[in-house]
C-alpha cells in the first residue's frame, strides 16, 4: 500500500492523465497543458519556483506520464522528455517520495515501430535503470508501468490497425494496472 499523501501524476493533460482523473480525483495534475493543477515543463522550468518541490514533498506516489509514446517523434522530444524525467526523479530521490511510477508504452515497441528500434531500446533500458537506482534508496520504490493505447478520442478504435486496436487499453485495464502499480486498493 502506499504511503498516505497525494498522487502526482505528471503528464495530467494527455490522453492516459486525462483518463485518470476519474479514477484517481485526489490526484494533482502536474502538465505543461491547461487544465494542469500545476503547470510547468518538467525539463526546464524552476521545481522551487513553480510548487512543484513543495508538492512532491507530501506525495505519496507519483506517477510519471510525462514523455512521448510516440517512437515517430522527434529525437527532441524524447531528449527532452528523459531530461523531465531525469530532474523529477533526482527531486523525488532527494525527498524520499515513497512511490514512483515511470510509465512506457507497450506501443512504442520495436514491433510496432522498426525504424526507432535503437532509440526505442535505450529509453527501455534508461527506464529500467532509473527504477532499479530508485528502488536503492531507503524508504523508496519504484516500478516501470507498460501501457497499453489509450486513444485521446474513442472514435479513433473504429479506424485503428487490428494491431492497435489489439493494444486498446479500457478505463477498468488501465485503472487496475495503475492502481496496482502505485499500490492503491482498488
Amino acid at each position: 500500500m502506499a504511503s498516505a499523501g497525494p498522487v502526482i501524476v505528471t503528464g495530467s493533460e494527455g490522453p492516459v492523465g486525462r483518463r485518470l482523473r476519474a479514477l484517481l480525483p485526489e490526484m494533482i495534475g502536474v502538465d505543461e497543458a491547461e487544465g494542469a493543477d500545476l503547470r510547468l515543463d518538467l525539463a526546464h522550468d524552476d521545481f522551487n519556483a513553480t510548487g512543484l518541490q513543495a508538492v512532491l514533498a507530501k506525495a505519496g506516489a507519483v506517477l510519471h506520464l510525462h514523455t512521448s509514446a510516440d517512437p515517430t517523434a522527434p529525437a527532441e522530444s524524447h531528449v527532452s522528455g528523459m531530461e523531465g524525467t531525469t530532474r523529477l526523479v533526482r527531486a523525488c530521490g532527494a525527498l524520499r517520495v515513497p512511490r514512483l511510477v515511470l510509465a512506457a508504452s507497450q506501443l512504442a515497441a520495436p514491433d510496432h515501430a522498426p525504424h526507432a528500434r535503437g532509440a526505442v531500446a535505450r529509453i527501455g533500458h534508461a527506464i529500467d535503470a532509473i527504477v532499479a537506482a530508485y528502488d536503492s534508496l531507503p524508504g523508496c520504490s519504484a516500478q516501470a508501468l507498460s501501457l497499453g493505447w489509450v486513444p485521446h478520442d474513442l472514435s479513433l478504435l473504429d479506424h485503428a490497425p487490428d494491431w492497435l486496436r489489439a493494444g486498446y487499453w479500457t478505463d477498468d485495464v488501465l485503472g487496475a494496472a495503475v492502481q496496482g502499480a502505485l499500490g492503491l486498493a482498488r
